[in-house]
């Protein structure tokens, strides 16, 4: 839970939970054990890098607009950021400082880390069973697949709103 304080790579011990705890032990613990870590990176986003979203608005002036969007769509942007395996306390982080409801965070990285832990846990599965290796690639290929149209669908949105 306390990973993400460290910067530790997360896939490395989804992939160890699958080793130790077999894929569907170690699919539920790690899941907890994620959203926890996810959720705690999301606070200290939120409440010790303010100051810093405030420099970056003041400097370049793009990121205003950026963070208005995102903060605007908060739930569909923490999903397709999770579903496209994007850098685990990277989206944490982020999230926190751009002020998105933990509401909307919290809901979207449970809902959107399923596939991409699914995907490693059956992976370190596969150690000892090689048909784990198989469900792995068919996760991975689904979670990109939903991520892509997901991403498609926001942008078409964001499209039709400015014309």
């Amino acid at each position: 839970s306390f990973r993400s304080l460290i910067f530790f790579p997360a896939s490395v011990l989804t992939i160890i939970a699958g080793i130790l705890f077999g894929p569907w032990l170690g699919l539920v613990l790690t899941l907890i054990g994620e959203n926890i870590s996810a959720n705690l990176s999301f606070v200290v986003g939120r409440y010790f890098t303010a100051d810093l979203l405030k420099f970056l608005n003041t400097t370049k002036n793009f990121l205003p607009r950026l963070t208005c969007k995102i903060r605007d769509n908060g739930f569909l942007t923490v999903l397709i950021m999770r579903l496209t395996f994007l850098p685990f306390d990277l989206v944490g982080y982020s999230s926190g400082m751009c002020n998105i409801r933990q509401k909307d965070f919290a809901l979207a990285t449970v809902i959107g880390t399923i596939p991409g832990l699914a995907t490693f846990v059956f992976l370190g599965g596969s150690f000892t069973d090689l048909r784990y290796l198989v469900l792995a690639a068919v996760v991975l290929a689904f979670s990109l697949v939903v991520s892509v149209f997901l991403k498609n669908s926001f942008l078409s949105q964001t499209l039709t709103e400015k014309g």
